[in-house]
């Protein structure tokens, strides 16, 4: 498996998670709040899905072999290090895979023609 899809399949488990606890947030923030019961369960979960999405979204980029993607799972890899002892694994994991060499793969339709014949049209 390449760097980069290491890196990417890193960043959906742990958007998984960020889904997981928003939701379990949303729950809890829905049963805790007695006046307006769908803002707490908002309030609670927004954060957790906000950083879900960002993982989902450097997961695609890291797919793409996008510098920006790269860059990004760094920094989110540094980040997550103090975090004991889920978040050091998977911050270490992130960063041994943002260190090595991101390489494209070849699209399935940048493959056919190589060896599909061609149609040879007759021009009259």
């Amino acid at each position: 498996m390449e760097y980069q899809a290491r890196a990417a399949h890193a960043h959906r488990t742990v958007a998984g998670i960020h889904c997981a606890i928003a939701a379990m947030a949303a729950i809890f923030g829905y049963l805790m709040t007695r006046d307006t019961p769908l803002l707490g369960a908002l309030a609670m979960s927004m954060p957790f899905a906000g950083l879900a999405a960002v993982h989902f979204t450097v997961a695609a980029g890291a797919e793409q072999c996008r510098p920006w993607a790269r860059t990004t799972s760094t920094v989110l890899g540094v980040v997550m290090l103090p975090l004991i002892p889920l978040g050091t694994a998977i911050g270490v994991w992130l960063l041994m895979n943002t260190r090595g060499e991101w390489q494209p793969k070849q699209r399935l339709s940048e493959s056919l023609g190589e060896g599909w014949p061609q149609l040879q049209r007759d021009t009259a």
